[in-house]
């Protein structure tokens, strides 16, 4: 602790990445942000522990940004495999990591303190400990502004189609709608992208990588949250594995709304099999029902979005009933999202 207090009051640009195992300390890691004023990273499963409205909540596209001007790395509950882990270090940068479990201690990359405790105990005594000695910072706020514009302007340009849907549903939810994104071409840059402002609101199956996990497990989110809005964000492949589970959801009632981006393929797949494999594509294809009329024959609401504006006006008007509704939207190709997901270093100049 007092190597990792003396880490902490010593940095002057710090930069944090947050993973599932520290969504329970969300307060204490909010505080610590704010109080030394540390660019944090928190997407996938670990979105909403910083609010997405904060200028600190960076992520992974906007610590590539940092990376190089960071003289201290903090890792809390997070392996941070796509980043830290393959990043190289910068002479003098250094490295504080805090896991439960010492098996993921100087993984994804060798640590220079490393902490074997529960995230929220440790951030309750780091911040205790910086309350005293630590220097409250308040110089960063124009630079992260920057990023964070620069951020919003590279998504939008780059990724439209998944950027104007995940504009119009979010607009339409309310702070604590939980989103369930599977393995999709809209879900893939939710994960990213899509703002959030409560821990535990967005679900994915992490490193398991379950094409058609979202359906189901948004079934289950609604089943133990009733009150809030459930929305899965599918693809039509992914959908098709346990679509009959509307079955279930129908005879119980379980008013989960179901997104599905109908493209006619496994999308990611046929795009790599155009990129990589010489334009060689097998078994992408798909021949898929009418959605719409497969969820009301199962006596589910069913309905076709053919825009973002039409989706926005399908999920709000979803939300007020107390059955599953399937939206069907129609989509075509999308541009290829992984270059900002899983982000590399910028360039230097003249290098």
């Amino acid at each position: 602790m007092a190597r990792a207090v003396r880490l902490l009051t010593a940095t002057r640009r710090p930069l944090m990445f947050v993973g599932r195992g520290a969504v329970h300390a969300a307060d204490g890691l909010r505080r610590l942000a704010e109080r030394l004023e540390i660019p944090t990273v928190a997407e996938g499963r670990a979105k909403g522990v910083l609010e997405d409205r904060d200028l600190l909540s960076v992520g992974l596209w906007g610590a590539a940004q940092l990376w190089d001007s960071s003289d201290l790395v903090i890792l809390v509950g997070s392996r941070a495999r796509h980043s830290v882990g393959v990043w190289p270090r910068r002479p003098g940068q250094q490295v504080l990591q805090i896991d439960i479990d010492p098996a993921h201690l100087h993984d994804p990359a060798p640590g220079d303190v490393g902490m074997v405790a529960d995230s929220a105990l440790a951030v309750a005594g780091l911040l205790e400990a910086v309350g005293r000695t630590g220097p409250r910072r308040s110089a960063r706020r124009e630079e992260l502004r920057g990023l964070r514009d620069a951020r919003m302007k590279t998504f939008e340009t780059r990724l439209p189609d998944q950027m104007r849907h995940l504009r119009a549903i979010r607009a339409v939810l309310p702070d604590d709608a939980i989103i369930v994104p599977d393995y999709t071409q809209v879900g893939y840059v939710a994960c990213a992208a899509f703002p959030a402002f409560r821990p535990g609101t967005l679900i994915t199956p992490g490193y398991q990588g379950t094409l058609g996990f979202a359906f189901a497990t948004a079934l289950g989110a609604k089943v133990g949250c009733p009150d809030r809005p459930v929305i899965s964000l599918n693809g039509d492949g992914g959908f098709l594995f346990t679509l009959p589970e509307l079955a279930t959801a129908v005879k119980h009632r379980i008013g989960a709304i179901s997104i599905v981006f109908s493209d006619g393929a496994y999308g990611n797949v046929r795009r790599l099999q155009k990129t990589v494999n010489g334009g060689r594509v097998i078994a992408t294809d798909l021949q898929n029902p009418d959605f719409v009329a497969l969820a009301q024959s199962f006596g589910a609401h069913g309905v076709r979005a053919r825009d973002e504006l039409e989706v926005g006006l399908a999920v709000r008007e979803a939300m007020r009933r107390d059955l599953p509704t399937v939206i069907d939207v129609p989509v075509g190709e999308m541009n290829d999202p992984w270059p900002l997901l899983r982000p590399q270093l910028p360039e230097k100049a003249g290098g």
